[in-house]
């Protein structure tokens, strides 16, 4: 029978052991020293051109949207701009959690002073188990192995990168169709549905930063068939009416023009240009007749918004037309 050297195997056992754990520390030291603090850099790992909003002149965005890739790909700031003079910026990123959109909006509010706060409401609503499973996750690795999330900062300190002007504004132009059927559960029903209490938490967090620095708040929901029902609709209407009557515009109720048939570009998730068009015109018409914003088309100040939306124009072929020209 072959002999066994106990003492060289747990030599190896330990070596590997304490090689591991030096990685680990070495990594998690490194990563939590580039990990950046800021939410809208943290933002950046997903959507990097949300950052340019710290670009922009303090104090000159008269509206910002917030959401997921809904409101990215679902409202164009420079159509608003274009139409009614709307200096505004998509304060958005893929797959935001509630927690998140009040983290941005935050950060955002110590150089900016918006008039309105336009928040998109069905990320309130990801609360199915892969969602949270993921979040979590998330969560979880980047507390654990900072390093993984601290890409975007690596290319700032190493190369020195910064913030650029960004001419969509965070906007994500697509003209891809892919057509659907419209959303089929839309039907009327006084079923509601039950919000998580973190979300529901969350929530109120932004009606609270709104209330303390003035700003008002407008809920919407921009056209979608995937994740949208009338018993979430009904759910923020319980809240709105708990909450002094915020105003929700719920676009899968209301006529803004979109046709299912050309307005998406996959299936009805998400709208492309064409769509993202309807619900832009419609949102900034409602933002000008009832609060005082735009009309900055010509100003001195917004010199800068208008070379933007030229590079806009010739970048996409954006078409002409405008009601401050």
């Amino acid at each position: 029978m072959k002999n066994i050297n106990i003492s060289d195997k747990w030599k190896k056992v330990v070596s590997a052991v304490v090689f591991l754990v030096i990685t680990y520390v070495v990594l998690y030291v490194v990563g939590f020293v580039m990990t950046p603090k800021n939410p809208l850099d943290r933002a950046s790992y997903r959507t990097t051109d949300i950052r340019g909003i710290t670009v922009e002149e303090a104090n000159t965005l008269d509206v910002v949207n917030i959401g997921h890739s809904g409101v990215m790909y679902g409202i164009i700031p420079m159509e608003m701009y274009e139409k009614y003079g709307i200096a505004s910026y998509n304060l958005a990123e893929t797959s935001q959690s509630p927690r998140e959109a009040y983290d941005i909006l935050n950060e955002v509010l110590k150089t900016q002073s918006p008039k309105v706060v336009v928040l998109n409401v069905d990320q309130f609503f990801y609360d199915k188990a892969e969602n949270r499973l993921r979040f979590a996750f998330q969560w979880t690795l980047g507390r654990a192995f900072p390093i993984f999330g601290a890409h975007a900062n690596w290319r700032r300190v190493l190369k020195g990168e910064e913030s650029c002007r960004s001419i969509n504004k965070n906007y994500n132009f697509s003209d891809d169709i892919k057509p659907c059927d419209g959303n089929k559960r839309m039907d009327k029903t006084d079923d509601v549905y039950k919000m998580r209490k973190s979300s529901v938490k969350n929530l109120e967090k932004i009606v609270r930063l709104c209330d303390e620095k003035g700003i008002k708040l407008v809920l919407v929901e921009i056209p979608s068939t995937i994740y949208w029902s009338y018993s979430r609709h009904n759910a923020i209407e319980k809240f709105v009416k708990e909450h002094n009557d915020i105003p929700f515009i719920d676009m899968n109720l209301i006529d803004v023009g979109v046709d299912w048939s050309v307005d998406t570009k996959d299936a009805g998730d998400h709208m492309n240009f064409s769509g993202a068009t309807k619900v832009s015109d419609y949102l900034g018409q409602y933002l000008v007749d009832n609060y005082s914003v735009g009309n900055h088309r010509g100003e001195e100040k917004y010199a800068a918004w208008e070379n933007d939306l030229k590079a806009f124009r010739d970048k996409y072929g954006y078409p002409n037309g405008g009601k401050n020209e």
